[in-house]
């Protein structure tokens, strides 16, 4: 009993000092780059010329007020984080209380990660380096996804979700899935955080013009071009005609209490509307206080095509049952930090999967080599043979195991150079342990594990 007793201290001490270390390395770093997110759009916003910060004088001030709202959304969940982690040392003893604050120091590591992809995506659009992927893809499918990833929160609100194809939707459109699904779930997400009861209604339809000046499709199978429509309405608050002028303005939301108080950036609506025009599309709304709001998405579809998918639709769930596991997978992750490795190994573990870790890329391509693994995490930045160069090395030698890169940094390019590698997907770290096991039971076991 007393030994039981002393490993269960030792475990909360030993689980403690790692989460102290993981917690102050993730706090650092992104301040760190968001620090230099922030020099860079400021300095994007200078170019083309010296003299347009003379030629508008407002936007000085503006550069300020973007400053000082930025240094508030890092001070506040940092200092929640810093608060909490003293308060853990006094309540290992105390599971509840203990699950509590891991809880709320995770909620807010998760709203930081948002802030910085949120500023390196408006960073990207100022610079005009956002890659715009347009491939043919299931209109219906990304709607069902986005739903689906706001579902749990409405759930814990007591929302109701509908979603209305008021007309019959295509089975191919050709746009870029990875921004419209962003733009989708920005929205809708938007539409959770102002609503207290009701419901979010979802609302799309294939349109032959904008919806200014558009007729819908309903009924109708035509091969051509048009445009996807979807409105997302909620019984939320409302705004005034003030507040939506300033809706789409970066951090406008630091201009109003109220909203601010609900969370988010402030950035989500900016970048999505931004994202719907390089679809070539838009983003409008109508709002009424203590009535709702509806945003109004469109985005041009490229070429249509229909057959094939209905039938599959109306067979699939709208929900995926169970949640996904890492039984029966042998999984290798290679990467040069020690703590990295330990993070990875205890998630997939925890999964149910077994996990070999090393710390270089040479020692990776030995141990795919000579042992069977099902896929590879690979970080593509470990010192002398880097992650890419290996996988290029495994791919030479016949080896047609998923390999996943890991990257802090998240941009198309690294994207495009990870795929021409050879790489089966690529990762942006950190990753929460769900998106980490849906990755990772998505790619095991597609090419088999060995060469042959």
């Amino acid at each position: 009993m007393i030994q039981d007793q002393d490993n269960m201290i030792h475990g909360g001490i030993e689980s403690l000092s790692l989460l102290h270390a993981a917690t102050w390395i993730l706090v650092g770093l992104m301040i760190l780059i968001t620090v230099l997110v922030v020099w860079r759009l400021c300095m994007l916003r200078r170019i083309p010329g010296e003299a347009r910060a003379d030629d508008r004088p407002g936007e000085h001030d503006q550069a300020q007020e973007m400053l000082a709202q930025m240094s508030h959304e890092i001070r506040t969940p940092v200092a929640a984080i810093v608060g909490y982690m003293d308060l853990l040392e006094d309540m290992q003893h105390d599971r509840k209380a203990w699950m509590q604050m891991t809880s709320t120091i995770k909620g807010n590591c998760d709203h930081l990660l948002s802030l910085v992809d949120d500023i390196l995506d408006a960073a990207r659009i100022d610079s005009g380096t956002v890659n715009i992927d347009r491939r043919s893809v299931d209109p219906l499918k990304i709607i069902r996804e986005a739903v689906g990833a706001i579902a749990p929160e409405a759930a814990r609100k007591n929302l109701q979700v509908r979603v209305i194809d008021k007309s019959m939707l295509p089975d191919r459109i050709a746009t870029d899935p990875t921004r419209l699904r962003q733009i989708l779930i920005n929205l809708m997400a938007n539409a959770v955080r102002f609503t207290d009861e009701g419901k979010i209604q979802v609302e799309i339809e294939l349109m032959d013009g904008p919806p200014s000046k558009g007729s819908s499709w309903i009924g109708q199978r035509l091969d051509r071009t048009g445009f996807l429509v979807c409105r997302i309405r909620d019984t939320g608050i409302g705004m005034s005609p003030n507040q939506v002028e300033q809706l789409f303005k970066p951090f406008s939301q630091a201009h109003d209490r109220q909203t601010q108080a609900r969370g988010g950036t402030g950035l989500g609506l900016s970048i999505s509307r931004r994202l719907a025009k390089l679809l070539g599309g838009d983003i409008s709304i109508r709002s009424r206080i203590g009535v709702g709001s509806c945003f109004t998405m469109h985005v041009a579809t490229g070429p249509i095509t229909h057959g094939g998918l209905d039938r599959e639709r109306q067979q699939q769930s709208p929900a995926k049952t169970g949640a996904p596991t890492l039984h029966g997978l042998r999984i290798l992750v290679a990467d040069d930090g020690r703590e990295n490795r330990d993070v990875l190994t205890r998630m997939i573990r925890n999964a149910g999967g077994t996990v070999t870790s090393v710390e270089d890329a040479e020692s990776a391509i030995n141990s795919v080599r000579m042992g069977e693994f099902d896929i590879v995490l690979m970080d593509i930045q470990m010192p002398g043979l880097d992650g890419l160069s290996a996988t290029r090395s495994l791919r030479q030698s016949g080896h047609r195991l998923p390999v996943i890169a890991m990257t802090a940094r998240s941009s198309d390019v690294i994207t495009q150079e990870c795929l021409a590698a050879g790489c089966t997907a690529c990762a942006t770290t950190p990753m929460a342990k769900t998106d980490l096991v849906h990755l990772l039971s998505q790619h095991g076991g597609t090419w088999g594990s060995r060469a042959g």
